[in-house]
């Protein structure tokens, strides 16, 4: 199926065959998930609200783009990715227990994102892939970037670098990442360096400026 929803809506839950689908200027306001779908392939989630979740967006075996997206007031995770493949751009997350939970070997990739920290941690990261430049990752009262799960040889990689983090100082940063660093278990590292000692300009970049950092 292929579609385009513009309007305002409670939630949208999705499962089964679905491509080529545009999901623009929604709010979605309502308990449980604004956004939930599975094994849904080009999903493309832009310019929408999401107000008073308990998970913001959730995408399941699922791969598409999420951007310019607003979350606030969510209780649990503002995006979820399980065995997903999501490219972020410009999305605002607000404080929630998780802002980003990436696990189940997602693939993700963001630029100009705000995570706005989280009660627990800001991104929780589980045998998956990420490279995230250019954003502001905050931290709030947990760790900034946790990692588990990562026990394979040899030891994976994260790429964190030319963000800002609320603070011009290596040490801080580092004390808010878990990985294999505290844990030896962990076979993984999140390379943060170099990072920005002061907020990033507010100009998104393009699309194609974003995927070509990544070719």
């Amino acid at each position: 199926a292929e579609g385009h929803l513009h309007t305002s809506v409670r939630k949208l839950s999705w499962t089964g065959v679905g491509q080529s689908v545009l999901i623009d200027e929604c709010n979605f306001n309502s308990p449980g998930s604004g956004i939930s779908v599975v094994s849904i392939s080009d999903i493309r989630v832009t310019d929408c609200g999401f107000i008073g979740h308990l998970v913001g967006v959730k995408y399941d075996s699922s791969w598409g783009e999420i951007h310019r997206c607003h979350f606030s007031n969510i209780s649990n995770v503002n995006i979820s990715l399980i065995n997903s493949d999501v490219t972020m751009n410009g999305n605002t997350l607000s404080l929630a227990e998780i802002s980003m939970n990436v696990h189940s070997t997602s693939e993700v990739v963001g630029t100009g994102n705000i995570l706005r920290g989280g009660e627990y941690m800001t991104m929780r990261v589980s045998s998956s892939t990420v490279v995230f430049h250019d954003n502001h990752i905050l931290n709030h009262s947990g760790d900034t970037i946790s990692l588990v799960g990562f026990g394979d040889e040899p030891p994976d990689t994260l790429y964190f670098s030319n963000n800002y983090w609320g603070t011009s100082h290596a040490d801080s940063i580092s004390s808010w990442i878990w990985d294999g660093h505290d844990d030896p278990g962990i076979r993984a590292y999140v390379e943060f360096e170099p990072f920005s000692a002061v907020p990033l300009p507010s100009e998104l970049k393009s699309m194609g400026d974003v995927k070509r950092m990544f070719r």
